[in-house]
C-alpha cells in the first residue's frame, strides 16, 4: 500500500506538484512582500512565504485518513474540513509542546496568522466547488465512523517524506516549525488528538471561514493565496488526466 491522493497519483507527488507551481507562481513574491509591509514586519516576508507554500504542500491533508485511504481513491467528500481538522490538530500540538517555537507564539497575532495560513490551504480547497448558495456547512462527513479518521501509517511516512523534502529549501525562520509539524505526526499526537477532539474542533473549523472574513484588510491575501494553491491543483489534475 501507499499513500494516494488520487487512485492513480501518490499523495506526496501530487503536494510536490502542486507546492512547485505555486513556488513559481509570479505572484507569490508580491503577495508575500505586500502583505509583509501592512503588518510592518518585513522581517516575516521569508517566514509567510513558506507558510503559503507548506499550506500548498498539504491542501490535500484530508485524504490521507482511513475512511479516504481505503476506499475507492476517487472521491473524497468533505476532505477539506478534514484536512483543515488535521491541521488544526498539528498546530495545538506546536503550540503547545513545541518550546523552539515559543517566540513565534508568544506573540498573539503572528500566532492567528499562523494558523490561519496553515489552515487555509485545506479548508478553501473546495471553495469554488461548493458555491455561495450552499453557505459554508461541513457535509460529506457523515459516513465517517471515528476509527476512519486515523492517519493511515502510510500517509504518516508520506507527510514526513513531504516536509523532508520542503524544509532544505525553506528559510531558517521556518525550520523550526516545520520540525514541530513533522514531530506532531512522527509522534502520533496528531492522531491521538484526532481521536479526543475531532467531534469540538470540527465544530470550531468554519470559525476559521468566518474570521478571515471579518479581516477585511487581509482578505485579499487569502483569496491570492487560495486561488494559487487552487489553480495548481487544477493545473496538476490536468497533468494526471482526471479531476479532483
Amino acid at each position: 500500500m501507499g499513500c494516494y491522493s488520487f487512485y492513480n497519483e501518490d499523495f506526496k507527488e501530487h503536494a510536490l506538484n502542486v507546492y512547485k507551481c505555486v513556488k513559481n507562481d509570479a505572484r507569490l513574491p508580491i503577495i508575500t512582500r505586500k502583505f509583509s509591509l501592512i503588518m510592518n514586519a518585513s522581517n516575516i516576508e521569508k517566514m509567510i512565504k513558506d507558510l503559503i507554500l507548506i499550506s500548498a504542500l498539504f491542501h490535500d491533508l484530508g485524504k490521507a485518513i482511513k475512511y479516504y485511504q481505503e476506499g475507492d481513491l476517487r472521491r473524497f467528500p468533505g476532505h477539506d474540513f478534514v484536512g483543515a481538522l488535521i491541521m488544526k490538530e498539528a498546530i495545538t500540538y506546536i503550540s503547545n509542546k513545541c518550546s523552539s517555537t515559543s517566540t513565534i507564539y508568544n506573540n498573539d497575532y503572528m500566532k492567528y496568522i499562523i494558523e490561519y495560513i496553515l489552515i487555509s490551504g485545506s479548508l478553501f480547497h473546495l471553495y469554488l466547488h461548493r458555491g455561495k448558495e450552499e453557505g459554508w456547512k461541513i457535509y460529506g462527513m457523515e459516513e465517517i465512523r471515528e476509527d476512519g479518521l486515523e492517519i493511515s501509517k502510510e500517509c504518516i511516512h508520506s507527510i514526513l517524506d513531504t516536509l523532508n523534502s520542503f524544509k532544505g529549501q525553506a528559510s531558517k525562520e521556518s525550520k523550526a516549525l516545520i520540525e514541530c509539524i513533522a514531530e506532531a505526526f512522527e509522534s502520533g499526537k496528531v492522531n491521538e488528538y484526532l481521536k479526543q477532539y475531532w467531534r469540538t474542533d470540527l465544530k470550531n473549523i468554519d470559525g476559521y471561514y468566518k474570521e478571515i472574513n471579518k479581516v477585511k484588510e487581509y482578505g485579499w491575501f487569502f483569496e491570492s493565496v487560495t486561488a494559487m494553491i487552487n489553480e495548481c491543483d487544477d493545473e496538476a489534475a490536468r497533468k494526471r488526466g482526471d479531476s479532483t
